[in-house]
């Protein structure tokens, strides 16, 4: 291949900004003298590894942006450390199958408790905890409705 050519191809793909494939043209045209794909194929190749790595990219730089500590994935987690933790659901979960057949899903589990702050008249939150007491009563919601009448016939 010409050297002017190479040069002109690279230059267009940088106009474009498809980087990754600018920046590896050789190898893509080595594997593809090996391969000998069809120019489908070919094109199919060029596009799929450059939208992965702007994939990448875009990953990162939102994990950068974030400022997360450290980054985790489900490979990390310890589920001998918690046995209660179905690994086979978490993972089927993961995949997201359900998004593409349209199917809800119900998470059932114990509600996480929260510590019960009572609050002044003034809204600021008192040194003493909060007792039955000092806090209003409150029952269920379903307690509040009203009860059904029976109608005689």
């Amino acid at each position: 291949m010409s050297v002017v050519i190479h040069a002109r191809v690279v230059e267009q793909l940088t106009r474009l900004r498809l980087r990754y494939v600018a920046d590896r043209l050789d190898a893509v045209l080595n594997d593809a003298a090996r391969t000998e794909p069809t120019y489908l194929d070919f094109l199919d190749s060029v596009l799929r590894q450059e939208v992965d790595a702007k994939q990448r990219t875009r990953v990162a730089m939102g994990l950068k942006i974030a400022h997360f500590p450290t980054v985790k994935t489900l490979d990390d987690f310890d589920f001998k450390f918690q046995p209660s933790v179905a690994q086979r659901l978490v993972r089927e979960r993961a995949i997201a199958r359900f998004l593409a057949q349209a199917e809800n899903v119900l998470i059932f589990g114990a509600l996480a408790s929260a510590k019960r702050i009572s609050r002044s008249p003034s809204g600021v939150p008192s040194s003493k905890p909060a007792t039955p007491s000092s806090s209003p009563a409150r029952r269920p919601s379903w307690r509040r409705c009203p009860k059904p009448k029976l109608m005689a016939s």
